[in-house]
């Protein structure tokens, strides 16, 4: 079941933060479709060369969990391709590990 997000909510958070410096940080519902929900709705209010954090991507094709199917990553991919990637980039400079549970960092591009 794919929990659906109030658009309602989702824009009283919008007023909250504008004019504000934002990043944002998804981790929530692990499912490919939520996600790239949350970011649809979310990446709008990340503000120039911040990010956008999208937890727990190594999910995706975890052998120990097939029931998972395409979730974090896929989203993130998913996004990007559809033109996300006008406004982010994924950003691996700030990997600090081989191995990380969010290689889903976005950086969101700077304005100019």
């Amino acid at each position: 079941m794919v929990v659906r997000l109030n658009p309602k909510i989702v824009a009283k958070y919008a007023r909250r933060v504008k004019g504000s410096r934002v990043i944002v940080n998804l981790d929530s519902d692990h499912s490919m479709q939520h996600v790239l929900e949350e970011l649809r709705m979310y990446s709008p209010m990340v503000s120039p060369a911040a990010i956008s954090r999208v937890e727990d991507t190594h999910l995706d094709g975890v052998p120990t969990h097939p029931e998972q199917g395409p979730g974090p990553m896929a989203a993130v991919r998913r996004f990007l391709a559809e033109g996300g990637n006008r406004d982010f980039e994924q950003d691996f400079t700030r990997e600090a590990m081989v191995m990380t549970f969010v290689p889903g960092r976005m950086a969101a591009a700077e304005d100019g």
